[in-house]
């Protein structure tokens, strides 16, 4: 076969590849359960992941990065919204031949400060 006067084979190859069936993906979106080891039933796979999970500190600190984040876009816009508060007091006098005489127990008062910050979602 192989040798000084060997020539390559040229097989017949089609100009165009046409398909029977339309392709389609073999995982769909949101077809993979979050949790694909517990298909297996095995204890120590499932123990393995659970685990794995447990001590993943890089996505529990990417996870709270996360919260902390939307957290701090919100503070941040929140300067963008319409701020109100109230404050209350009273304060009560008397007269006397000695003047004006403010009553024992003085007045009081009281400020609840609102920020109007709608949700970040």
């Amino acid at each position: 076969m192989v040798g000084p006067n060997f020539k390559a084979p040229h097989p017949a190859v089609p100009t165009a590849y046409i398909s029977s069936a339309p392709a389609t993906p073999y995982v769909t979106a949101g077809s993979v359960n979050p949790q694909w080891w517990n298909s297996f039933n095995d204890p120590e796979l499932t123990s393995l992941e659970t685990q794995a999970v447990a001590q993943n500190l890089d996505m529990q600190i990417a996870t709270q990065r996360l919260i902390e984040a939307q957290a701090q876009a919100q503070i941040e816009g929140a300067v963008l919204y319409p701020n109100i508060g109230a404050n209350a007091s009273y304060s009560r006098e008397g007269l006397s031949d000695k003047g004006v005489v403010q009553a024992l127990g003085g007045g009081g008062g009281a400020g609840i400060p609102v920020a109007a910050v709608p949700p970040f979602d």
